[in-house]
């Protein structure tokens, strides 16, 4: 039928087609970017150091500061006997994901 439209020769028909054929292709390449956009944003887990104690063995945990790594000696010192504190362990807190209801 377009094509039909497009051969009576009517020059503002055409044009008509042709705007509406641009504002569609905008229109559903600033939502489809835009979409895009919010599934590219990523969250960051929280990380945790597990320190022990050398001399009495008291676990504490507490957040990841730069330069931590297994094995390490720490400048902390334990609030039970006050030896030295080394981290035990390294880990992320893995957080729940919200999902979407598609249906409300």
């Amino acid at each position: 039928m377009i094509w039909w439209i497009m051969q009576i020769g009517s020059d503002w028909i055409n044009y008509i087609l042709i705007g509406m054929m641009l504002i569609f292709v905008i229109f559903f390449t600033l939502t489809s970017q835009s979409q895009k956009n919010k599934r590219m944003i990523v969250e960051n887990p929280p990380i945790k150091t597990e320190l022990i104690c050398l001399g009495c063995g008291l676990k504490e945990i507490r957040d990841f500061k730069e330069g931590d790594y297994v094995g390490k000696v720490t400048d902390e010192k334990c609030r039970r006997c006050g030896n030295s504190l080394k981290i035990n362990l390294i880990y992320s807190i893995e957080t729940k994901k919200k999902r979407r209801k598609l249906f409300v």
